[in-house]
């Protein structure tokens, strides 16, 4: 695992809930998408149009914060996915800290998203490596 991301909202009780989404990629610059395959019945609990947050963090403690609309789970081919428009995107990490997207698609927060998404490929490069050798007995 090369980041970590986890999603909240604010649930129909009024108490905010928080579920990883490990799982959840940047689709283009405007749009994030994830598979309910790992918490899943959390993550359909989610009700289409709802406010999130998607936070990730990668290995290397870059971050983060994005806040869109949750669009609800469709069915695209073979596999059925979750869809957030991103509507903000906060970058914490210096030495340009602040908002750098609100409102409108961003290049600085495609290349933030991009920097998570490769985390997260050369950590899988990673494991295959090592998946290779052999097994001392």
């Amino acid at each position: 695992m090369g980041s970590l991301k986890f999603i909240s909202y604010i649930g129909t009780d009024g108490v905010p809930e928080l579920v990883p989404v490990v799982q959840c990629q940047a689709a283009d610059s405007r749009r994030l998408a994830f598979a309910p395959l790992a918490f899943g019945r959390e993550l359909r609990r989610i009700p289409s149009g709802t406010e999130v947050a998607v936070f990730c963090l990668t290995m290397g403690m870059e971050d983060v914060l994005i806040r869109g609309t949750f669009r609800g789970f469709k069915r695209h081919r073979l596999i059925t996915l979750g869809t957030v428009d991103i509507e903000w995107v906060y970058n914490s990490m210096p030495p340009a800290h602040g908002a750098i997207i609100a409102g409108h698609a961003h290049p600085v927060a495609f290349t933030l998203l991009a920097r998570v998404r490769r985390a997260d490929s050369e950590h899988r490069r990673s494991d295959a490596r090592l998946e290779r050798l052999p097994q001392r007995r």
